[in-house]
């Protein structure tokens, strides 16, 4: 129906045009009436990126995505005490017969009502989680929150303890070069009765010290490696 057929069914039957509109208009009042109150619990969080997603375009968006993880809703499924909830294991009946995990179903659901938005121009995120209990959406929020920093803390030291297995293994073999570098050097000179050192043997022993500054350089490396821990803000209700 175009605009001028429209206004001529309007100007020939104002009435009905204007009891329909009433109709209308106090249905979705009543509704809005009706509905429960919804309350939303917000937290921030300052986030710095793990170092390999830096590379992929994104790296705020992706740490997004990491709080909207199983990985990160099962753990915040666990802080809210959820997992044990007799309501919840009830609709995940209802809802999938008993087939599957209860908790990845539980986490996925708990993430319905969960929205996280970078903050513009920023390394911050916004967490905001709704729900028609107030101190539900305000709990939920910090759950996420704290989920969200430990599953960060678990990623640092599973790449840390990755970077010192590295690490380890270069340290054991250029031990085991500098080992056998001393060992020739000694057989040497026991072999040739040398009790003092000549510019050969300097030469020798500034190879030595190269090979132990490198083991050394390793070994501290491996003791070093490690990440930073994300800051964060409060929680508050809406």
């Amino acid at each position: 129906m175009n605009v001028s057929r429209l206004r001529s069914v309007i100007a020939g039957r104002p009435m009905a045009f204007l009891t329909a509109l009433g109709l209308i208009v106090g249905v979705v009042m009543l509704a809005t009436f009706l509905m429960p109150p919804r309350y939303v619990g917000v937290a921030q969080v300052m986030v710095h990126a793990q170092p390999e997603s830096i590379h992929l375009g994104n790296p705020v968006g992706n740490e997004a995505d990491l709080i909207r993880s199983e990985r990160v809703s099962i753990a915040a499924l666990r802080l809210l005490g959820l997992q044990d909830d007799p309501k919840l294991a009830a609709r995940w009946q209802d809802e999938t017969g008993g087939r599957g995990s209860f908790e990845s179903w539980a986490a996925a659901y708990l993430t319905r009502t969960l929205d996280v938005k970078p903050v513009r121009d920023s390394n911050m995120l916004t967490l905001a989680y709704a729900s028609r209990d107030p101190e539900m959406a305000a709990r939920a929020a910090n759950a996420f929150l704290r989920a969200y920093m430990g599953v960060s803390a678990q990623i640092r030291t599973e790449r840390h303890d990755q970077l010192a297995a590295s690490f380890d293994g270069n340290t054991s073999q250029l031990k085991k070069t500098l080992d056998a570098a001393e060992a020739r050097f000694t057989a040497y000179q026991r072999e040739h009765n040398i009790a003092t050192t000549d510019e050969k043997f300097d030469i020798e022993s500034l190879r030595l010290s190269e090979l132990n500054s490198q083991l050394v350089a390793a070994q501290a490396a491996a003791t070093t490696a490690g990440g930073h821990n994300p800051q964060h803000g409060g929680t508050q209700e809406l």
